[in-house]
């Protein structure tokens, strides 16, 4: 079984951790990478997580609940996470 990230997840990534650097270093924003890389690479296995919105979509907590894993299964085994997004707890105020 395979995990796949789309241009949208990557982009994500890529964002996040730029913010990170920013607000930080590069040592804990390639720390934090890791963990939504690493959080991502296990959802190949048995599905335990909170279905999505849309049709097909499921949810995954990230980073201790920072981020939040948008994907999707196929009839595989196979993942395609879709996007990368800050959970409720990250959300910036207005």
């Amino acid at each position: 079984m395979t995990v796949y990230w789309t241009l949208r997840a990557d982009e994500a990534r890529i964002e996040y951790w730029v913010d990170c650097m920013e607000a930080t270093n590069e040592g804990t924003a390639d720390a934090q990478d890791q963990r939504i890389y690493d959080k991502g690479q296990t959802l190949d296995g048995v599905m335990t997580h909170r279905k999505g919105v849309q049709p097909g979509t499921y949810l995954a907590p990230a980073c201790s609940g920072k981020f939040t894993l948008i994907y999707r299964r196929f009839p595989n085994g196979d993942a395609e996470i879709l996007d990368v997004v800050p959970s409720r707890s990250n959300w910036e105020s207005p």
